[in-house]
């Protein structure tokens, strides 16, 4: 009776044990199922918000690209915007903080920009950025005579209401000149006979030594010619 009383006890115990086992089983398991499965919830939910992200950014994109209006035809025309920016268009705002130099004598005033550097070629000769000056004079390039600069352009503007010239051509050795190119202005002065002129040269005008007189002329870079113009079209004659 105590053997049987013992095994029936063994029995049981063994049965507890299997049954604790299969229970830790599958707690365990039902965690680690549900643990994965929040997990894999989470991993989703991101991929789609990365997804519609991505969309809405796609879709921005297109929107800011292509415009689709109809045109009277009742046939949709697409109008391609370009992705790089152009070069701004010149106005006067471009101008703003540019420095202004003015002469109290012959009542006239220009504007440049701020970093070029302003000196004197001589006392009575003004120079900027080393290749710009400009003088007062009676002489038109028309009253040219004998070795005369040559010249390959002649045009006949307007600078603030002012009659103007604008020349381009090149200057030689004669005379003891160092050979460059050079663009120029000529402007009538009010109620004279006077002119104004501006000339831009191809070489520094303060360190011309350094140069050949064999040498060729180049020609003006035109980024260096447009902001010549820019200047000269600021200029004004005082009441």
């Amino acid at each position: 009776m105590e053997e049987q009383a013992q095994y029936h006890d063994s029995n049981k115990h063994i049965v507890m044990i299997i049954i604790s086992v299969l229970l830790t089983a599958i707690i365990v398991g039902s965690a680690v199922y549900f643990w994965q499965k929040s997990t894999n919830e989470r991993k989703i939910n991101m991929l789609k918000q990365k997804i519609s992200s991505i969309e809405e950014q796609m879709l921005s994109i297109k929107n800011t690209q292509i415009q689709i209006t109809p045109n009277p035809a009742n046939k949709p025309s697409v109008t391609l915007k370009p992705l790089i920016s152009r070069s701004p268009t010149l106005t006067n705002s471009s101008t703003i903080n540019w420095k202004t130099y003015t002469d109290s004598q012959y009542r006239f005033s220009f504007q440049y920009p701020s970093i070029y550097i302003l000196g004197k070629l001589r006392e009575d000769l003004p120079l900027l950025n080393h290749n710009i000056y400009w003088y007062i004079s009676n002489h038109s390039y028309k009253d040219c005579r004998g070795d005369c600069p040559m010249t390959s352009l002649v045009k006949k503007i307007t600078i603030n209401n002012q009659e103007a010239m604008k020349i381009k051509g090149k200057i030689g050795a004669i005379g003891g000149n160092i050979p460059q190119s050079y663009v120029k202005y000529e402007i009538a002065v009010p109620q004279s006979s006077n002119y104004l002129i501006f000339v831009l040269w191809e070489l520094p005008q303060d360190n011309l030594k350094q140069y050949s007189y064999n040498r060729e002329p180049q020609e003006i870079p035109q980024k260096e010619e447009s902001m010549f113009d820019r200047i000269v079209s600021t200029t004004r004659f005082l009441n």
